[in-house]
Order: structure tokens, then sequence, then C-alpha cells
């Protein structure tokens, strides 16, 4: 049974504290287990997966900061550690997770997730998105339809919630071309400014 415990007894610290490192102790049927460099801490919360982090390996622990968690608000959270063993997959602790706690500080500043899903799955499904509506105008192309009627077929074929934030245009160069984009939402000007910190 594999189980993950903290090495110094930091298990919190407060929003805005970057230099406090944390260690990782993890074992493999009570014997200490060998990490990788591929290491790596998994962190969800009540609302599910938030993030990956790699970890560097210092005396056999497994060590992140948490200045690697600066975009996390203040709040409960759940950690797993991630390693490469034989070509699989190992996953610390077997059972349950290890709890870490982000605390106040006394700005009172607190900070806040730009949404439950990851950047990663934000950049997945938008890629996925766009193939299907290419995809869509290649069935298009042979009608022979005016550019403006392919765009209002195309929004149409857009999910409902997605469709304020996207921006569909169609080329007429050498037949129809097809570009995607996000439109500049308040709410997207805020993700690409928590991106740009990650």
């Amino acid at each position: 049974m594999r189980k993950l415990y903290l090495g110094n007894g930091d298990k919190q610290f407060k929003f805005a504290d970057t230099a406090t490192e944390i260690h990782l102790n993890a074992f493999d049927d009570g014997s200490a287990a060998t990490l990788t460099a591929d290491a790596n801490v998994r962190i969800k919360n009540d609302s599910g997966y938030l993030l990956g982090i790699s970890a560097s390996i210092t005396d056999n622990h497994a060590v992140i900061t948490s200045g690697q968690l600066a975009q996390l608000p203040v709040g409960s959270y759940l950690i797993e550690l991630w390693d490469t063993v034989n070509g699989g997959t190992a996953i610390y602790p077997s059972d349950g997770f290890l709890a870490l706690q982000i605390n106040e500080n006394v700005t009172g500043l607190s900070g806040g997730l730009v949404s439950s899903i990851t950047v990663d799955d934000f950049i997945q499904q938008f890629s996925d998105l766009s193939q299907q509506l290419k995809k869509k105008l290649q069935m298009l192309l042979p009608m022979g339809l005016k550019a403006t009627r392919v765009i209002r077929v195309l929004m149409d074929y857009l999910p409902i919630k997605s469709r304020p934030l996207m921006a569909i245009k169609v080329h007429k160069r050498n037949g129809l071309h097809l570009s995607l984009a996000i439109k500049e939402t308040r709410a997207i000007k805020a993700m690409r400014g928590k991106i740009s910190k990650l």
C-alpha cells in the first residue's frame, strides 16, 4: 500500500507566501519509495482537479514550494504525488489524499480561481471545437453558400453557452477558410491575466 506524509510538517501557509517548502515522503508497503525526476503533485478542492506541478527531489523527498501554488486562493486543498515506476504510474497515497491549507494573510487578499476547469482543459476544448467546426465547414463548401450564411450555420452548431464567447470569420480566398477566435470579454481578459502568471 502506498502512503504519503509531510516531511517537515508544513501543511499550511499564508496566501502570497512564496518561500515555504513542502516536503513529501512517499512509502511503498512500509519502505521509502525511490522517487524519480518525473514526480509531480496534483491538487484538487471540492470543485475538482485544479492543477499539477513538478516536484524537485531532495534526499528522496518530493519538494514543492508555496510559490508554485501562488495562483491558488485561500482555502483547503487535497494533494497526491504521482511518479513513474517501471514504465507505469504510481500514485501516493493509495487511499485518500494529503490535506493542504492556504490561510488568509493580514492584507485580507485571498485570490480567486478563474474557473473550475484547468487551463489545459480549456485549451483542449477550444482546439476540439475548432476541429469540429472545420469539419462542418468542409461539409458546407459543396453547397455554394455565401460566407454570411456559412457563419450562421456554424454559429448554430456551437454549444449555446459558447456562442457569446466565440467569433467566427470565414474568408473567401481560393475557397472558404475558417478562423475561430475567443471574444475579448471581461472573463476572458481575467483568464488571460491568470494564464500569463502561470
